[in-house]
């Protein structure tokens, strides 16, 4: 259980998900715990497409940007470049939002789930006094933040990822690691092979199967699923199960992380309580 009010994105696509059919099987909840696309983005992209739109400056890459937006289904996955732009896209705006009253070490206090709260309220009040930079003789307005925050994001892009918009796949970015508390210690970590990874994953903050990162520092995933089960109560010889971390803690054993590939190709491996 969190104690922060988290956006209702998530449970609003499990709703949604689970009201599609009348009756649900096990391969239906095994589609729902594995599910990527996101209510979130499909808030706020259309709009932010508009906006982006009534620009006449965009640079090449700018256009080609807008243009990768317009054609994305919605759903973060590894292998997508538009999701890169709008994950980058909403750091930029809401730091171009806040940063400016709150002052950097300030801003880089708030947690993420602050930031996500802040990020729907600007959105939904987009005349709020936190948009305009208090350092500037005119206000700006939500739209022009909006632009300057996308403009923004695909020159981060250009300078940190490539060039190329074809090579800003999320999965470049939006990387897991699993670390053992012991792997922190290098000499043991090479000797014993703790920690796995590095791997590019889909999914974020808003999904139903989450895949999130800090706000602060969103090249690295920081929380989400731990394990997967579905549980057949009608015949319990039908149930699945998906532990990255495999079912031991040693790391000589096969048993040692040994459901990593499963889990993040998002499969099972059936098991009977029976």
């Amino acid at each position: 259980m969190y104690y922060w009010l988290l956006m209702p994105y998530r449970i609003n696509r499990i709703r949604e998900m689970i009201n599609a059919k009348d009756k649900l099987g096990t391969e239906d909840f095994k589609e729902i715990l594995c599910d990527f696309h996101s209510r979130l983005a499909d808030r706020y992209t259309d709009e932010l497409i508009k906006i982006i739109s009534t620009a006449n400056d965009l640079s090449a890459n700018g256009q080609k940007a807008l243009s990768l937006l317009n054609s994305w289904d919605r759903t973060p996955i590894a292998e997508s470049t538009a999701t890169t732009i709008f994950e980058e896209f909403y750091a930029a705006f809401i730091k171009n939002s806040l940063s400016d009253e709150l002052g950097e070490d300030l801003f880089k206090e708030l947690s993420s789930v602050i930031i996500h709260n802040k990020f729907e309220y600007l959105w939904r009040d987009s005349s709020s006094s936190w948009i305009d930079y208090v350092n500037t003789q005119h206000f700006e307005t939500f739209d022009e933040i909006v632009l300057l925050s996308f403009k923004e994001t695909v020159e981060w892009l250009e300078k940190n990822v490539d060039k190329d918009p074809a090579n800003w796949k999320w999965g470049n970015i939006h990387q897991l690691n699993l670390k053992h508390f012991l792997g922190s210690v290098k000499i043991l970590n090479k000797i014993f092979g703790f920690n796995k990874g590095t791997f590019s994953v889909d999914g974020s903050f808003h999904t139903v199967n989450p895949m999130a990162y800090s706000f602060h520092n969103p090249d690295s995933v920081v929380y989400g699923t731990s394990q997967r089960h579905v549980f057949n109560m009608a015949n319990l010889t039908e149930s699945y199960v998906a532990i990255p971390t495999g079912t031991s803690g040693i790391p000589a054993s096969k048993y040692y992380c040994n459901q990593i590939e499963m889990f993040l190709n998002n499969d099972f491996r059936k098991r009977s309580l029976a």
